[in-house]
């Protein structure tokens, strides 16, 4: 995939602190896709720490003759598996329109414009980034 269509996939005005952190948002507008592993996450250069992350997806509407739905995902759990079973590969459905929010705890950013960047590794293509510019009000 072209880095131009990647940083498409962003939803502007996503990235905002919460009362715990941060978050910012993706929708997937190009095709259904399984996703193995999340992370890095850098924002204006520097490595977030996704150890207490929270990957959610939300499917909002009906689409593709599927309901809505809310799923979420500890982000070190997609990437490390479980110590029962950490040989087995975590995959998640990312699909069409559905929206995956990263959710970061611990850390709140600064107003103005940041770059924001996030690897994702993926069944169909490998490794992907994700890119864009946004700001915090």
């Amino acid at each position: 995939m072209s880095p131009r269509i990647l940083s498409k996939l962003y939803e502007p005005g996503s990235l905002r602190n919460t009362e715990n952190g941060f978050e910012l948002a993706f929708k997937n507008t190009v095709a259904p896709t399984q996703v193995t592993a999340v992370g890095p996450l850098m924002i204006d250069g520097v490595a977030i720490d996704l150890e207490r992350a929270v990957l959610r997806l939300e499917r909002p509407s009906r689409s593709l003759g599927r309901s809505p739905s809310v799923r979420e995902w500890q982000v070190k759990a997609l990437n490390k598996g479980t110590e029962k079973d950490k040989d087995k590969e975590r995959t998640l459905s990312f699909d069409l329109f559905t929206v995956a929010w990263m959710v970061v705890p611990g850390q709140q950013l600064p107003p103005g414009p940041h770059q924001v960047a996030l690897n994702m590794m993926t069944k169909e293509v490998g490794e992907i980034t994700l890119t864009a510019e946004d700001s915090v009000a």
